[in-house]
């Protein structure tokens, strides 16, 4: 009953948020494939790395999250990555994260992401849908 209760007022909340901010709206037709969802709300960091770390347009992804309230994302990682390297953009530290980090670099990364993302994930309805379709509008932008 529990579960019921949440999943109806994350509903409400949905639902709430598209027509208090209707340029939230998302497409009728998903981005991504529907099989993402149950990856990506078990870990949704490793879903995002997966795919952000083999993108060619991300300031696309970064863009589409800022214009849908889901600017946090890039703020958040930006701090995670200050507190293990002194790099300064976002360019930067997405190189670094993606292709330069030892082992002890990437269990601070995922320590402090892990638990910041996942509160994203269940505290905003939004998060999930806005972030994998505007990581796959950068995927199909690269066709």
């Amino acid at each position: 009953m529990k579960n019921l209760a949440i999943i109806t007022l994350s509903l409400i909340s949905l639902s709430t948020s598209f027509s208090l901010f209707p340029s939230l709206s998302l497409p009728s037709v998903p981005l991504y494939p529907s099989s993402l969802i149950p990856l990506f709300m078990k870990d949704p960091v490793k879903e995002i790395t997966k795919i952000y770390c083999v993108l060619k347009n991300v300031n696309i992804a970064r863009s589409c999250a800022r214009e849908n309230n889901q600017g946090k994302i890039s703020d958040f990682f930006r701090k995670c990555m200050q507190k293990i390297t002194s790099l300064k953009t976002l360019d930067e530290m997405r190189d670094f994260y993606c292709n330069k980090m030892n082992l002890e670099e990437t269990f601070k990364a995922k320590a402090c992401l892990d638990p910041g993302i996942m509160n994203m994930v269940l505290t905003d309805a939004t998060f999930v849908p806005t972030i994998l379709n505007c990581l796959f509008k950068a995927k199909n932008s690269e066709k």
